[in-house]
């Protein structure tokens, strides 16, 4: 569904991104891990055309979309949530939830309302509420539901148990199994390593803007450097 090859990215002069190379097939959770600083956010905006790569290619369901607008990747099926939410805190929950599904016809923005008030009841319970008196959860909850308006095939999600209790972040797991469960394909940033490869089906390791590894999420689990890099093992 996805291919990157030799994605070369830069912030000003600095070089975030030094040939990155990885592959999401259809129906599959891959994560991507790796310490701060590593590349991981910058190669997830440069797939969602917020930043642009200077050398490289990505091609989604094999049409090349390496330099579209953010926008032109949302209504293609791929849709971000971001690192840190950024939700409209002055929003009622059901007005971030509108804007999410801009890419849509008003038909399919009510469809997908729909399911993501199933999917998510709390929201619907919090819908006239505003974003900012959410909890960290809820909120981490609208960015989803808000990204799941755009109707997406892929769903890319950067660092969404950031921040969040225990009890959430197992609620937020949970919801990113069934989202896979129900068709959806996943590409996961996510600094608690040990969870995120125990929902993947694959990995790739990211270190100051290189790939150094790369396999099976099992393979991963067993891998003596990342067991003690970031598994804590």
């Amino acid at each position: 569904m996805l291919k990157i090859e030799g994605l070369v990215t830069y912030y000003g002069r600095v070089r975030a991104l030094a040939g990155v190379s990885l592959q999401v097939a259809r129906d599959e959770i891959v994560t991507l891990i790796g310490s701060n600083g590593a590349g991981k956010s910058t190669t997830l905006m440069t797939i969602s055309g917020v930043l642009k790569p200077t050398e490289g290619s990505i091609a989604f369901e094999g049409r090349p979309i390496a330099g579209l607008a953010p926008h032109e990747v949302a209504r293609l099926g791929v849709v971000q949530v971001p690192e840190g939410r950024h939700i409209l805190r002055g929003l009622t929950v059901a007005e971030n939830l509108d804007l999410g599904g801009f890419v849509r016809s008003a038909e399919k923005r009510r469809t997908s309302l729909a399911r993501v008030y199933e999917l998510l009841p709390r929201l619907a319970e919090r819908r006239d509420q505003l974003g900012g008196t959410l909890s960290g959860g809820e909120q981490q909850m609208l960015a989803i539901g808000r990204a799941l308006m755009a109707q997406p095939r892929l769903l890319i999600l950067d660092e969404p148990s950031l921040g969040l209790a225990p009890r959430i972040i197992e609620q937020i797991f949970e919801l990113i199994r069934n989202l896979n469960k129900a068709g959806t394909t996943i590409l996961l940033v996510e600094q608690n390593a040990a969870m995120a490869l125990e929902i993947a089906d694959r990995g790739y390791v990211l270190e100051t803007g290189y790939i150094v590894a790369e396999g099976s999420a099992a393979m991963l689990r067993q891998n003596d450097s990342v067991r003690r890099a970031y598994l804590g093992l």
